[in-house]
């Protein structure tokens, strides 16, 4: 909240003058009005439903915007990768179940995929522990 009595700038009255403050998110502009500055920038996302956007951020400039979009950009990539990086190793760990099961050992199944012997291990222990196993099971 504000700290301000009544209701909030998003639901007032039509016709109402109370000047507010706009605050770019980029470089930290401060405007004060009673609406949205001109050759602003409002990022909204619909929720659906019929229900109100939910503001995610409001930019001076192209170049702010850009920056922002730039950040999270990179953090989305860096989530996918993570993201990437799991079911990599999932995909892994089935491969090496499969060279287990057909008698390889951690050692050469590790090998043979190009991941160290500890790495592998550690993947396929966590991999059995969720199953239950408190050992590498029996054929």
């Amino acid at each position: 909240m504000s700290g301000k009595p009544g209701p909030s700038a998003a639901s007032r009255p039509f016709g109402e003058r109370t000047e507010r403050s706009f605050f770019c998110r980029s470089c930290k502009r401060v405007h004060r009005g009673l609406w949205v500055p001109e050759g602003w920038y409002v990022v909204e996302r619909a929720v659906g439903g019929g229900a109100r956007h939910l503001r995610l951020g409001l930019y001076c400039s192209l170049p702010c915007l850009e920056q922002a979009a730039a950040g999270h950009l990179a953090e989305a990539q860096a989530v996918n990768a993570q993201a990437d990086l799991a079911r990599d190793s999932a995909r892994i760990v089935e491969r090496a179940e499969t060279m287990l099961h057909q008698g390889m050992t951690i050692r050469a199944a590790g090998d043979a995929l190009g991941v160290p012997t500890s790495t592998l291990r550690h993947w396929l222990r966590g991999l059995w522990r969720r199953r239950g196993y408190r050992a590498r099971p029996e054929n």
